[in-house]
């Protein structure tokens, strides 16, 4: 996570520890082949992390916490343009969080809910009592189930 110290203390100059979410995504809309039924679920859900992660950071600033949410979905800026745009990486942070295992598919498969997850981080001004470490399984690459590339 060191190379996202520079560009994490660039949006709270305080900034000590990050606190990864996981959301759920509904796996039926997801198997949808309706793209816009994918799309929409997506949607919903990061709405939705995004509320959650504000209610949370209002709460820790009630307790004399300073935090702030980073948009769950796409963390980025475009002034940054043509140089790295993305302000966190909230799939590092999981997989460093112990929330799942980076897969095959470059996506953070959940121990649940596989890849059907949103990801959102918050910052916090100061340093946790408690920190997760990696999985020691990444499902993805010790399941036992062969590769297949389906043309």
């Amino acid at each position: 996570m060191a190379g996202y110290r520079r560009d994490l203390l660039g949006v709270m100059p305080d900034t000590q520890s990050v606190m990864t979410l996981v959301f759920r995504v509904n796996q039926n809309h997801l198997k949808s082949p309706a793209h816009s039924v994918a799309d929409y679920e997506f949607k919903q859900v990061w709405t939705e992390a995004n509320h959650v992660a504000r209610n949370m950071l209002l709460q820790l600033q009630r307790n004399g916490i300073k935090a702030l949410n980073m948009p769950a979905g796409f963390p980025y800026e475009a002034t940054r343009w043509p140089g790295k745009m993305r302000l966190t990486c909230d799939k590092v942070f999981a997989v460093e969080a112990g929330l799942g295992r980076m897969g095959y598919n470059r996506l953070v498969l959940h121990p649940t809910f596989g890849a059907g997850v949103i990801l959102g981080s918050i910052l916090l001004s100061g340093t946790c009592d408690q920190y997760d470490r990696p999985l020691d399984f990444n499902s993805c690459i010790e399941c036992g189930l062969p590769f297949y590339v389906y043309r």
